[in-house]
């Protein structure tokens, strides 16, 4: 059922998946990795959806590149899945800082 998805299980299964999309070099099984979490991300609901955004906010602070190529693509599946939804001005206000903060971080680095 959805509440017990949404309750339980979702934020296990959207970790695993999104953990695995930076490391994923076959095409057909990214893009896979893709539809699983945009159907998670839909059938979760706005509420759901936020814990998930959430759990993928933090990842910006990681020293792990991988953790961050995974939130800004996860970034994009919320984007296309809040798509006219109640959610959209939240993941705005959130993400684009966090992206922007990885963009900074980056810039830094390669200036070292």
């Amino acid at each position: 059922p959805a509440t017990e998805l949404e309750g339980k299980w979702s934020s296990m299964l959207f970790a695993a998946a999104a953990a695995r999309l930076p490391q994923e070099t076959d095409p057909i099984a990214h893009q896979m990795l893709h539809v699983f979490i945009k159907s998670l991300l839909s059938r979760v609901g706005a509420a759901g959806q936020l814990k998930l955004l959430d759990l993928t906010l933090p990842w910006c602070r990681s020293p792990k590149p991988a953790l961050h190529a995974a939130m800004a693509e996860c970034l994009g599946l919320f984007a296309e899945s809040a798509t006219g939804s109640s959610i959209m001005g939240q993941l705005l206000s959130t993400a684009l800082p966090a992206l922007a903060l990885l963009v900074l971080r980056q810039q830094q680095q390669q200036q070292q």
